[in-house]
């Protein structure tokens, strides 16, 4: 019998305002604000679902606009309104999955590698965290990382590297929460397992990645996607 050599689980994280993606985001949620003609939460949708089986979306601003489009698409919704970006992993049925989860963010274009995410996660021993880097720069808002032989040895959010978080890690959320108490953030999450070398990273993402948080970036992924056809 084949084992089973992909994640099961997926988690895109959708709850967010979108702010400054005013004024798209007055009429609509952030995940379906539209990157080369389609949501962007149905181009992470359309890469992740033929090789994940079970794959979630938490809600919040405009949660039923984003329910309504998606139901059909996914195996669970999680309303995380009001709450921090790390309470799903206490606070809903996948707190008890003993497995890893693989988390976006759902303001990320990008070409997912899953069997490269995946493989990592592998190589790297089963983390109960680990993290997807890439290269920082500065229109990009996110921890800045060091990493030595598959293991995070720091991270910021003042003290520049030249490697910053993605948007994209895996988590075990069973592991989690058996060995660490309840934290709203999931930056809080990471740092409980940094100091026992337990917060995993793989190398630099490989693949085409931006992340689409303001009008500026959308414009500028707009034209690379462009560029890229």
């Amino acid at each position: 019998m084949k084992t089973h050599r992909m994640f099961k689980y997926g988690l895109i994280t959708a709850a967010g305002h979108g702010s400054r993606l005013d004024p798209l985001t007055q009429y609509l949620p952030k995940a379906l604000v539209e990157v080369n003609g389609a949501p962007m939460i149905r181009s992470l949708l359309d890469q992740i679902n033929p090789l994940v089986p079970h794959v979630s979306v938490t809600i919040g601003y405009k949660a039923e606009m984003l329910a309504s489009r998606l139901a059909q698409s996914i195996s669970a919704m999680y309303n995380t309104s009001g709450k921090g970006n790390g309470w799903w992993i206490f606070n809903t049925p996948l707190r008890f999955v003993n497995a890893p989860v693989l988390v976006v963010a759902c303001d990320i274009v990008a070409d997912l590698d899953l069997h490269f995410i995946y493989d990592q996660y592998l190589k790297n021993g089963h983390p109960p965290c680990m993290l997807v880097p890439i290269h920082a720069t500065s229109d990009v808002e996110g921890d800045f990382i060091e990493y030595k032989d598959g293991r995070v040895t720091a991270l910021s959010r003042t003290i520049e590297t030249p490697m910053m978080g993605s948007g994209i890690y895996v988590i075990n959320p069973a592991v989690v929460n058996a060995r660490m108490a309840e934290m709203q953030d999931v930056t809080d999450v990471w740092k409980h397992f940094l100091p026992a070398g337990d917060l995993g990273c793989t190398p630099i993402y490989p693949k085409f990645w931006a992340t689409v948080n303001n009008l500026e970036q959308l414009y500028r992924c707009q034209q690379a996607l462009t560029v890229n056809l």
